[in-house]
């Protein structure tokens, strides 16, 4: 089994490659934008794709596997993991 990456530290990384000054300002763009942004939640892979709003997981192909997360959903569970 693949060792799974925190949410938070994800969402960092996403933004790094995605050219983002901060982490709210891919969350905004992925939010008003057409697709978002998603990235593979293995922690040996830093692939990145866009997702539809509504797709729960995404596919990676260098994980061969439904391990690609959107930024939003990726938000969502570091804010539920500090309630």
């Amino acid at each position: 089994m693949t060792a799974v990456e925190a949410p938070a530290s994800k969402l960092r990384k996403l933004a790094a490659i995605q050219d983002f000054d901060a982490v709210e300002d891919l969350l905004l763009e992925s939010k008003l934008g057409f697709n978002c942004s998603g990235i593979c939640l293995s922690a040996e892979c830093n692939y990145t794709s866009g997702l539809q709003h509504s797709a729960e997981l995404g596919y990676c192909p260098k994980c061969k596997a439904n391990t690609v997360k959107s930024a939003l959903s990726l938000a969502y569970r570091v804010e539920d993991a500090r309630a």
